[in-house]
Parts: structure tokens; sequence; C-alpha cells
């Protein structure tokens, strides 16, 4: 008979397979998307997308988790429900002040922002909340196999849709912005097939408007406090393509979003996953006593598996970008060179967010969230200032380096774990790094070919990669061995 654990993990791995494939197509995809639309269309895509994610927090009013906590399943309908009524009026309340307010004369007409906000945002964010009520129903029925599908079936429609229209000549902003809503529509559509039987034999007897206002008044907390965190901290993700578009340019804004994705992908492909396994490994391992020990093996192995590949990709990040998205995204391969220290410390420190739910210490998550916020608004408004972009992105760089570092501390600190011997064990990787980049910018001097250099830099990953993977299979046969030898002499 199958254990918890096994069923956790079995849930898990279709998750990230999900999330993996999803991701392939995504990079697979942005080569070809980069080269049927320009940067300042791409910059419009990001600003609208960036826009469209920090309102969608408030378009449930974050009752979403809710439908996960109840007991008896009739209750989780309500809670459904009640997601699906603020949506419903979010967006009905929103597209009527945006009518009747006159947006389209204080937005402009030169660009396709007034079709954007003012008719695709508020479709946008109605379908944004039924996506979050179902993804919440699955969640609490562990339908993953589900939620995976569901995020496949996203991207690769965002990615054939986008495509297909532009070599049809439709390449403006629009077309990625409808294709953006038409995949959120499609994965909430197949989402809401896969409902399980209790719901439809349950909504009826669910709409009771007593049961709603209980729902609603039973879970406020989640409105009243959960709701400005979480707004916060998308915010704080966001707010730089969209500020960097409103002072500089749109195409700013889609280098900036080009430069930063590539920097993600990591965190992606794995650090959902890592999240996961440390909520769930974390909370045993603070009730067993050993939570500093998992804290510091996994920051090392967060650091083995980083820190070298996006120093490599950095330095050569500028040619990578013009050889993969086409010469007039090089600029984009400058932004990632800019942002890297941010992004490693970023990917650092993101699997140990589920340390302050763990511990119990939210109000200093909050505390975070809102230097992080501050920090990089005052660094986007400070660049703008001066007019120029590259000290902006470094000025940002500089802001999340702060931040993260400043988490970095704060994750040692709640399990008091020496910030020297974590830094101590991984220090090995740092000289690794260092050298690898030291001797491609030597031969770079030297030789001054960029197929040479691309070729070398990707030669080192791959072959750094399948050491540290060799690493780990030989760590986890000799445990394997270690654990037989015991079973027979005991």
């Amino acid at each position: 008979m199958r254990s918890n654990t096994d069923y956790f993990f079995a849930n898990m791995a279709r998750l990230v397979t999900g999330s993996t494939i999803a991701t392939v197509i995504s990079i697979l995809s942005l080569p070809v998307l980069t080269r049927l639309f320009d940067t300042s269309v791409f910059g419009l895509y990001a600003m609208f997308t960036s826009l469209a994610s920090i309102i969608g927090v408030l378009v449930c009013l974050r009752y979403e988790p809710t439908v996960v906590l109840p007991d008896v399943d009739t209750d989780a309908v309500v809670q459904w429900l009640i997601c699906l009524v603020f949506a419903c009026l979010f967006a009905v309340v929103l597209a009527g002040g945006l009518f009747s307010t006159g947006a389209i004369g204080l937005i402009g007409t030169q660009t396709d922002w007034p079709l954007l906000l003012i008719y695709l945002l508020p479709v946008y964010l109605l379908i944004h909340g039924v996506n979050l009520a179902e993804s919440a129903w699955h969640n609490r029925f562990s339908n993953y196999r589900s939620l995976a599908v569901a995020s496949v079936i996203y991207q690769a429609f965002l990615a054939i849709a986008a495509i297909v229209a532009a070599l049809f000549g439709f390449n403006s902003a629009a077309t990625l912005v409808l294709a953006f809503i038409g995949a959120r529509a499609i994965a909430a559509l197949f989402l809401s097939t896969q409902a399980t039987p209790i719901r439809r034999r349950s909504i009826l007897t669910s709409l009771d408007r007593r049961a709603v206002v209980h729902g609603i008044v039973r879970y406020r907390r989640f409105p009243l406090f959960g709701l400005w965190s979480a707004l916060l901290s998308m915010a704080s993700w966001q707010l730089p393509v969209l500020l960097l578009g409103v002072f500089f340019s749109p195409a700013i804004a889609g280098l900036y979003l080009l430069g930063f994705r590539v920097l993600q992908v990591p965190m992606k492909l794995v650090g959902n996953a890592m999240n996961k396994v440390f909520l769930q490994q974390g909370s045993r391992a603070n009730r067993d006593g050993n939570l500093a020990r998992l804290v510091e093996g996994l920051f090392v192995e967060i650091v083995k598996a980083t820190l070298v590949p996006l120093a490599i990709v950095a330095m050569v990040a500028p040619d990578l970008y013009a050889l993969v998205f086409g010469a007039e995204w090089r600029e984009a391969g400058r932004y990632t060179q800019i942002l890297a220290p941010w992004a490693i410390l970023w990917f650092l420190t993101g699997p140990f967010t589920g340390l302050f739910s763990i511990l119990d210490k939210q109000p200093l998550q909050l505390y975070w969230n809102i230097l992080n916020f501050g920090l990089r608004l005052a660094a986007i408004v400070t660049g703008a200032a001066t007019g120029d972009a590259l000290l902006t992105i470094a000025l940002l760089s500089i802001a999340g380096v702060i931040t993260y570092s400043i988490k970095l501390l704060l994750t040692f600190r709640l399990v008091q774990l020496r910030p020297r011997q974590a830094l101590a064990a991984s220090l090995r990787y740092l000289v690794i790094a260092l050298v690898a980049v030291v001797m491609l910018v030597v031969i770079h001097l030297i030789v001054e070919s960029q197929v040479l250099l691309l070729s070398l830099a990707l030669g080192i990953i791959a072959a750094y990669l399948a050491l540290t993977y060799w690493q780990y299979i030989l760590t986890l046969t000799e445990q394997a061995f270690g654990e037989s030898n015991q079973d027979r002499k005991s």
C-alpha cells in the first residue's frame, strides 16, 4: 500500500512534468516570436501582462485559497462560487469604470493601449478569476494531472496562436494579448470540464445567500490580511516592466522582459518543485529539530546547480541573444548581465519562502515584501529621473541584491544557522564560476570569435551539469548500498 509520502511525490512529479513541458514550449517558441514581433510590440504585451498580473491578485479578493480549506465538499462549492461571483463583479465594475471615466482620452490612441486596457483587460481578469477558482478546486481534490495538462495546453495554444497569427500578418501587441487571453480561456475551460461530480451535484443547492455570506465572513482574514502581502509581492515583480514602459518606452520594457525571463528559467523548471518539497520536508524537519541542517544542505545544492550555469550565461548573454533571438535583442543580453547577481540571489532564497509559514513568521514576510517593493520603486523612479535605461536596470539589480541578501540572512537567522558556515560550504562553486568566466573572457579577447565563445560556454555548462548529475547519482547509490548493508547487519 502506498504511503502519504509516495502520493505526495507522485503528485509533485505530475506538476513538475507539466511545468517542465510548458517551460520547454515557451523556450522553443521564443526565438520564433522574437523574429515575428519587434521589441516595442513585446513591450506593450509585457506591460499589459504585468498590469493584469498586479490587478489579477484582487479579482477573487484572495478567497481562492479558501476552496481548499473546508472539511465538507459542499462548503468548498460555496467558496468556489464566491470566487466566481467576485471575479464577475470585479470585471464588470472595472469595465464600467474604464468606459465612464473616459480612460481612452487619458491613455491616448497612438498605440494599442486603448484596445488592450478598455476592452481586453476586463475580459482577461474575468477569465483569470475563473482560472484561480478552478485551479483551487482541482488542488483540493489532488487532481494534479489535470493542472499539469492545463499548463501545457495554455503554453502550447499561446505559442501556436501567436506564431500563426503573425505569419498571416497580424503582428501587433493586440495579437499577443488575444493569444494570451485565448490560452487562459481554453485552460479554464479544460479545468471546468474535469470538475468532480460533487460540484455538479451541489451547485444548485449551494446557491444560498446565507451560505455565501457565511463563507465570506468566515474567511474574512484572507482579504483583510493575505490580500495585501500577495499584492505587494506581485507588484514587486511586475512593477519594473510596467514602469520601464511608462518612463522610457515599450521597447525597453520588452528588452527587460526577455532579459529577465531567460534568468527565470531555472526557477520555473525546478524552483517550484523545490518550494513544495521544502514546505513538506521543512515542516517535518522543524518538528524533528533538523531544520538548520536541511536549510544548509538545500542551500549548497541550489548553489551547486545554478551559480556556474547562470554566471556563464550572463557572461555570453549579448552574443547568445543576438544569435538565438535576433540582432535587435542584443541589448536584452546586456540587461541579463546586469540583472544576473539579483537573479542568482533570488534563486538561492526562493525555495526558503515557505520558512515564514513553517515558523509562523508571516508578519516578518510582510515587512520584507514592503521593503522589497519600496526599494524597487525607488530604483525605477531614481533611474527614470536620469533618463538612462541601463542605469535604471543597474539600480534595480542593486535593489534586488540588497533585499534578497537580507532575505538570505533572515533565512539563516530563523533557523539559527551561521551564514559563514553555509557560505563556506558553497565557496568552491563560486571559485569554479569565476574561473570559467575569466577563462571565457581571456579566450574571447584572444580569438574574438562569437561562435567559438558560445560553443565553449555551452560546452562548459553541459559538462558541469553532467558532472553534477553524475555525482548526484553516485551519492544516491552510496546511500542505497549503505542502507542495504545496515539492513543486513541488523
